[in-house]
């Protein structure tokens, strides 16, 4: 399903580079299920996911799939894996948007020693967003096991310019991704892609551009490229469709086999 338009984006200009420059993220945990709402769109790039959503938190789950969220998951679910091998074991790495905190590593239970008498001070807190907010002039934060560092220069007068331009960028990339309905993707239309025009694609469900914008999403660099189902070798005419951003096949040429929704050469 598409729908095409042609406009002059005088209003959204300034926004239109909204997607190209990526959001500083910093890793916020492993959990078992992905918060949030899947946002059409597959990476494994934890920048390029950030730089999908507007919400607090994003993260990225075992399919590749981009979720977004402004809450935090549950600690009951949470797994005891780091950043590189959170989604390679099944499950779901998240991400806190928009902050200068960078994670450093993972602590063991009372490790954490921030002055001589072995104790820290700390509030308690329901998310890594709050704790950071809470040590925004500080050089170090811990939430549950993660530690993670702050430029040393940081004070609360340049936080609040930081979440000033941040809530700008967020509000012109929320611009953008209006631009087409719900459920539907943004893409270039061939021989007119450097004009402001798209066309709006469920790549959840369109078999010339599956899983993705065939020929790149609009104004945005680092989308994946979706395929055309009806161009697989060995798929016999009409016997495919797009499932959920994957062609699942029905019946094979002669010399194929179906195995597990795609055409193998015998």
């Amino acid at each position: 399903m598409k729908t095409t338009q042609f406009i002059s984006l005088t209003a959204l200009t300034m926004g239109m580079g909204a997607l190209k420059v990526l959001a500083e993220s910093t890793y916020a945990g492993c959990y078992a299920s992905p918060p949030g709402t899947y946002s059409n769109q597959q990476t494994t790039d934890p920048e390029v996911c950030a730089s999908y959503c507007t919400t607090q938190y994003s993260a990225i789950a075992n399919t590749n799939q981009c979720y977004c969220s402004d809450s935090y998951p549950s600690p009951g679910n949470m797994q005891a894996y780091g950043p590189d091998n959170c989604a390679s074991n099944g499950q779901a790495a998240v991400y806190a948007r928009d902050t200068t905190f960078d994670f450093s590593n993972c602590a063991g239970f009372y490790s954490t020693v921030f002055d001589g008498r072995g104790y820290s001070e700390f509030d308690s807190v329901n998310d890594p967003k709050a704790c950071f907010a809470s040590c925004r002039s500080k050089r170090y934060a811990v939430f549950g096991y993660d530690v993670y560092t702050h430029p040393a220069g940081a004070a609360a007068s340049g936080w609040a310019r930081r979440n000033a331009r941040e809530a700008l960028k967020r509000s012109r990339q929320a611009a953008l991704i209006q631009v087409c309905p719900k459920g539907m993707t943004a893409c270039n239309i061939p021989g007119v892609e450097g004009a402001d025009a798209w066309e709006c694609v469920d790549t959840q469900n369109e078999l010339e551009s599956c899983g993705g914008c065939i020929n790149g999403a609009y104004k945005n660099a680092t989308s994946v490229i979706g395929q055309s189902c009806q161009n697989q070798s060995g798929v016999k005419l009409g016997a495919t469709t797009c499932q959920e951003g994957r062609c699942v096949n029905y019946d094979c040429e002669e010399g194929y086999q179906l195995v597990d929704g795609a055409c193998i050469a015998e």
